[in-house]
């Protein structure tokens, strides 16, 4: 059966056929079927002994989901917006100083999944070899390389060029890999020092400022957006399943429900300090 597909307007006040039905609306940005999922199972967990959730309410971006936070000041509604990038620029608002407005503490959502401990445990359903070391394999053989388009992606925030980022998950991959292009990572710093050059600014010394601005950030859970992070892993595990003659029944979407399933729920402990 078909999900019911909502108009924008519906979809903002779609909770208030909830209210009768569960104690908390929890509003997030990502309109993903299994993101929103995600969320329910996670929140059910965390909340267990308290309340329960049957739906959570995806908004389609942060703004619709801060404009949702003035409008609606109802305390029992709490509104979850990524962190982004949004801390290391100048403008940056904190959060804490809105009502009912949670920020992650990490980028996105997808920045809990890819855990080793996630990993190790989706991985060891498909894979009966030992795989304990390819998760801090595959971590070396990116992190680099997304740290560089991601400080980028800073310096083209700060100066509103063109996002290199936007919906671009696998454009820096490989095909079908894991690993990112080291062609396409260069070419991409060349286009946005030209763009920043234009404007009357040195693009090395920009990017020499964003890594002081950096120091002591935890670049994968911070810096990287997990969204990309993640369909390099999943290429990763899909690879690794077919070298090794295993994988049977894996896909993207049984991958992204197992890695929910092994999730630590400690990491969101800050969700409970904030609703109770």
């Amino acid at each position: 059966m078909n999900e019911i597909q909502y108009s924008k307007k519906g979809k903002s006040n779609i909770s208030l056929f909830y209210t009768s039905y569960q104690e908390r609306q929890f509003y997030i940005e990502d309109e993903k079927v299994e993101t929103q999922h995600a969320f329910k199972i996670i929140l059910n967990k965390l909340f267990e002994e308290r309340f329960q959730i049957r739906r959570v309410f995806p908004l389609g971006n942060k703004t619709k989901v801060l404009e949702k936070s003035r409008i609606n000041t109802d305390s029992n509604s709490y509104f979850l917006i990524d962190r982004d990038m949004d801390p290391y620029l100048e403008n940056y608002i904190n959060p804490r100083t809105l009502d009912n407005v949670i920020e992650l503490e990490r980028y996105c959502f997808e920045n809990y999944l890819i855990e080793k401990k996630s990993f190790e445990e989706t991985i060891g359903f498909y894979i009966s070899q030992e795989t304990g070391s390819e998760y801090d394999k595959w971590l070396s053989e990116v992190i680099v390389d997304f740290e560089k388009v991601f400080k980028i992606a800073l310096v083209s925030r700060k100066y509103n060029l063109t996002s290199c980022i936007t919906d671009k998950e696998y454009v820096y991959l490989i095909n079908n890999t894991h690993k990112l292009s080291g062609e396409k990572v260069g070419k991409l710093y060349d286009e946005k020092k030209s763009e920043v050059t234009r404007k009357g600014y040195n693009f090395d010394e920009e990017f020499q400022l964003v890594e002081e601005v950096l120091t002591g950030v935890d670049i994968k859970n911070q810096l990287v957006s997990g969204k990309f992070l993640w369909a390099s892993l999943t290429n990763y595990c899909k690879n690794l399943a077919k070298a090794t003659g295993g994988g049977k029944g894996m896909t993207d979407k049984a991958l992204f429900t197992s890695f929910v399933q092994s999730i630590d729920l400690k990491n969101f402990e800050f969700l409970k300090e904030r609703v109770l």
